[in-house]
């Protein structure tokens, strides 16, 4: 019981009761957010025998900030997919479905047009629209209703296809390298081999459950980011467990607080845009469904660099 009054004590002091909303705004970890292309492929598809398209992303490419910088992602349960789309168009309805599969080993390329199969469908829908795209960053997020094991030292393929046409909506995807992308017809043993690695991510849960009071772990993040640019934040070295939740508070005062909620951000992540002439402060409040108990991370200082 003192445990649950320190933390309501923590969260609530100063402001009153807020709701929080599941919406992160980035995927915990993702392969990079920077590419620029506009693929039609399959959301924008022609005709409806040019809507399904596989992707391949060789072990160890998804970490906390892309490119392999980071955390790396770890061995664990993929609640969420993200991809980002451009040429957003939220009154397009489309009859989707997307697949995950880790049945190709280490290879980093596919090897020819051929589909892969054995994949395992993770989410479809009759009629779905892409209304939720985070601002500024272009990523779109679907939960799985059941989430699906990730092992990241193998390779991954993701499959998205849609019985439909057109739709306005494409894909922001690199343009290499070969080899990494089929796309073509839905029905039928083969596409075409291609280039287009569209940018991709996930949050993990871990396979087990906590148990006993977390370790919040360690502030990580830059501490002195451009101005007006997001910044991400993580946790190293904290508990990873399923049953876990979060809540990352701030301060403009010091280390002491008083702390404010971050609403939204109830992931091992966030992303924020730090506010400009002044030091805000940082944590996050971790704690173990099971049990109530919980720890708080590291308190770290962030001031915006200054134009000169």
């Amino acid at each position: 019981m003192k445990n649950i009054v320190q933390f309501l004590l923590l969260v609530l002091l100063n402001f009153g009761v807020v709701a929080v909303a599941n919406a992160q705004a980035i995927p915990q970890f993702f392969n990079k957010n920077t590419s620029a292309g506009a693929n039609s492929w399959p959301l924008n598809a022609s005709s409806n025998i040019n809507n399904k398209c596989q992707w391949i992303y060789p072990p160890n490419v998804f970490s906390s900030l892309g490119n392999s910088l980071g955390v790396p992602a770890y061995s664990g349960l993929i609640t969420d997919v993200y991809f980002r789309v451009s040429g957003h168009n939220a009154s397009a309805v489309y009859d989707i479905s997307l697949s995950l599969g880790q049945n190709v080993g280490t290879i980093p390329v596919f090897a020819n047009g051929t589909y892969i199969t054995g994949l395992t469908q993770v989410f479809t829908n009759p009629s779905y629209s892409l209304t939720v795209i985070s601002p500024g960053t272009n990523w779109h997020r679907i939960t799985l209703p059941t989430p699906i094991l990730y092992n990241p030292s193998v390779s991954l393929v993701f499959e998205m296809y849609q019985t439909g046409t057109g739709g306005g909506n494409t894909l922001e995807q690199d343009a290499l390298p070969f080899g990494t992308r089929i796309y073509g017809p839905q029905i039928g043993p083969a596409g075409t081999l291609n280039q287009g690695l569209v940018d991709f991510g996930f949050n993990l849960i871990p396979n087990v459950a906590c148990v006993g009071m977390p370790t919040g772990g360690t502030t990580t993040g830059p501490i002195n980011p451009c101005p007006g640019v997001n910044a991400t934040y993580f946790l190293t070295g904290s508990t990873l467990a399923s049953g876990l939740s979060y809540q990352w508070i701030r301060s403009a005062v010091g280390c002491n607080g008083p702390w404010t909620p971050m609403l939204n951000d109830t992931f091992s992540s966030m992303t924020t845009q730090p506010p400009l002439n002044t030091t805000t402060y940082y944590r996050c409040v971790v704690t173990c469904s099971n049990t109530t108990l919980f720890d708080t991370s590291s308190c770290l200082a962030v001031t915006p660099q200054t134009w000169t």
